[in-house]
């Protein structure tokens, strides 16, 4: 390729780049990213599948935080597309580099990169992605599969992979009652969770770690980058091992019973014999019936009004029909030419009755 061809390709990698970042964009689903990719070093911070709201595109935005200690050069993606089978019905790829100016914003940390599109590598610890979008399929697809099928760094090593991007992490909502109160109940975390709430388990692997408030960090980062929580202390106190742990622990206690058993909280625990259930049983009855009484007599009360509403209107277009009538028999008299005359300008809407019968100048 020779200059011409390059500044061609530039321009129109430019043109490209302004044309995304003037898009009015909107979420459509939001991709499950709160969880450690294994035998990865480039991590998915968060992505999700967003609309044009303007010419109605289906895109993907993907964000990748680079974990390892070399500088990226190049990510290449798969994505799958299924339709109600095991075989994916068709495969696009995208390649994220700096020739193509297709990294997107770089930022280290919340610290945004200036002139990123002169960038060639990302390097350890930044962020890319953010307002690159990748066109999808209009085609229609039950289950997307994207995988990182290779990357390229700038020392020269290069990997040809299949790493999956679909897992699952594991989400504080999804966790029963008794593990959230061990959660909650850990003193260290209590100071941050005003800022930066618990969302996720923590996981830990030997390219990186997820704090529990749902940041990526480095395998080297002793503390969160985002919220400050220790890394050893998470991986002690509310890592997914530690929390089996600790709730097998709980249970053995004699007064275990009470996270489990809610027998305590029946609202007939004082009802002893078949007497007072039953008195609790009837009163039970009469109140439904009292309420379906009311709902009956607000009922026909209702359909009392509109009835009497339906006769006053009756009534009055009666009156109106008969006050018109008489008119005309006054002065219309005997001349049968003008009676119907009147009724002619009367059913086209004349406004000049006033005059026909004798009420104008």
């Amino acid at each position: 390729m020779n200059d011409r061809e390059t500044e061609r390709k530039r321009r129109r990698d430019m043109k490209r780049v302004r044309v995304d970042a003037a898009r009015d964009m909107r979420d459509v689903q939001r991709l499950d990213s709160a969880f450690i990719v294994p035998n990865s070093e480039i991590q998915l911070s968060e992505g999700g599948i967003v609309a044009d709201r303007d010419e109605f595109g289906v895109y993907a935005e993907l964000i990748f935080r680079n974990l390892s200690d070399e500088a990226l050069k190049s990510l290449k993606l798969r994505f799958d597309f299924y339709y109600y089978q095991n075989i994916p019905y068709l495969s696009t790829y995208f390649e994220y580099s700096g020739k193509d100016i297709t990294f997107g914003k770089i930022k280290n940390g919340e610290k945004e990169i200036k002139k990123p599109y002169s960038r060639t590598e990302i390097k350890n610890g930044e962020t890319f992605g953010e307002g690159v979008y990748i066109p999808m399929p209009e085609s229609p697809y039950t289950r997307l599969g994207i995988y990182i099928c290779g990357l390229a760094f700038c020392s020269g090593r290069a990997l040809e992979c299949e790493i999956s991007l679909c897992g699952k992490g594991i989400a504080f909502s999804e966790l029963d009652e008794v593990t959230k109160r061990i959660l909650k109940g850990q003193k260290q975390f209590i100071r941050n969770e005003a800022v930066f709430p618990t969302k996720n388990v923590p996981q830990f692997s030997e390219n990186g770690w997820l704090c529990c408030c749902g940041y990526k960090n480095r395998a080297d980062s002793d503390a969160c980058e985002k919220c400050l929580r220790g890394r050893d202390l998470q991986r002690s106190l509310i890592s997914e091992p530690a929390l089996i742990e600790q709730k097998q622990a709980l249970a053995s206690q004699p007064t275990a019973v009470l996270y489990h058993d809610k027998s305590r909280f029946a609202q007939n625990k004082y009802l002893q014999n078949r007497a007072d259930r039953e008195k609790r049983e009837n009163e039970i009855k009469r109140s439904q019936e009292n309420l379906r009484r009311q709902e009956e007599e607000k009922r026909k009360r209702e359909s009392h009004w509109l009835k009497r509403s339906f006769v006053v209107y009756c009534v009055f277009v009666g009156m109106f029909f008969l006050i018109v009538l008489f008119c005309a028999l006054v002065d219309g008299g005997r001349d049968s030419e003008n009676f119907w005359w009147m009724f002619h300008r009367i059913a086209e809407g004349d406004k000049s009755l006033f005059e026909f019968f004798g009420f104008g100048d």
